[in-house]
């Protein structure tokens, strides 16, 4: 339960990254 939330907040960071890098 704990590591699957680390990863969804992992990969929510690297979108939001991805998304600000863009702009």
């Amino acid at each position: 339960m704990w590591h699957c939330f680390f990863f969804t907040l992992m990969l929510v960071r690297n979108i939001a990254g991805s998304i600000c890098l863009q702009f």
